[in-house]
């Protein structure tokens, strides 16, 4: 005979697995270098997960137009996995990460070093630091002539010391002061900003989404897409248009994606 302690027990569990099932999955969205995470193209993103019922975050991070490049790279995995907490604690069972350009580089690189991420959603990635550093082109010449000039400072103890240093932005050449270490960490070949170095190290299923346009399109399954894990669920997605629209047009994929991972 069954006891109603039993039964209670028992009803109770079933309570919990159907609140747990019911709980939505979250995304953090993390949007490009120099952008906004309002930008229309993130907006279209996280506004067609959360049609898909997933909720999301798109926090401001230390590339954004206002804080380009604030601190540590490691500083910016303490704030997505901030971000990636609020979602745990308001309900969510699984967690995700989208990111546009340098965000899917730093989501990439945040799963390696964290875990605790259930998908990828790499789209346009952005920021390569080894192509940078043996790329060709006046932009690519300056970052790697700054990466030399920070190990150098680094090695003879200045890595506080506050100088100028290059970016390429999509071609574009930016330059930011900053101290010589945090420099390093953004921007270091093989380090924890460097896809081509973390992406055989994915601990989860990935989408690796590209535009046609997009610089990146030549050499994204070689040297990205097909260097991930085995993993049946990961998705190449190989999409018409370049950089900026990515997010948008990629946007359905990436809920489907999700939500079969949730």
């Amino acid at each position: 005979m069954i006891s109603r302690r039993a039964v209670l027990a028992s009803g109770l569990s079933v309570i919990a697995l159907a609140a747990a099932a019911a709980a939505p999955a979250g995304v953090v969205v993390l949007h490009g270098k120099t952008a906004t995470p309002d930008v229309p193209p993130i907006r279209a993103l996280a506004e067609r997960l959360e049609a898909a019922g997933l909720r999301t975050l798109r926090p401001d991070m230390p590339w954004s137009r206002s804080r380009y490049l604030t601190g540590p790279a490691l500083g910016a995995f303490d704030e997505i996995g901030a971000a990636l907490a609020r979602l745990k604690a308001a309900g969510a069972t699984k967690l995700f990460l989208a990111g546009h350009s340098i965000g899917a580089t730093a989501a990439l690189g945040y799963a390696v070093a964290r875990g605790g991420v259930d998908g990828l959603a790499m789209i346009a990635t952005g920021h390569v630091p080894q192509a940078y550093y043996g790329g060709p082109g006046a932009a690519n010449r300056a970052v790697h002539d700054s990466i030399d000039r920070a190990r150098a400072l680094v090695l003879a103890g200045k890595g506080e010391e506050v100088a100028p240093f290059a970016d390429n932005n999509q071609g574009q050449a930016l330059t930011m002061h900053m101290k010589s270490a945090d420099y390093l960490g953004w921007f270091e070949p093989g380090g924890v900003m460097d896809p081509a170095a973390q992406i055989a190290k994915a601990p989860c299923p990935v989408l690796f989404a590209v535009g046609e346009k997009d610089g990146l399109f030549p050499v994204a399954r070689t040297q990205y897409f097909d260097r991930l894990p085995k993993d049946p669920r990961h998705v190449f997605l190989a999409l018409e248009g370049g950089h900026a629209e990515t997010p948008r047009l990629a946007a359905p994929r990436v809920a489907e994606f999700f939500k079969a991972l949730s």
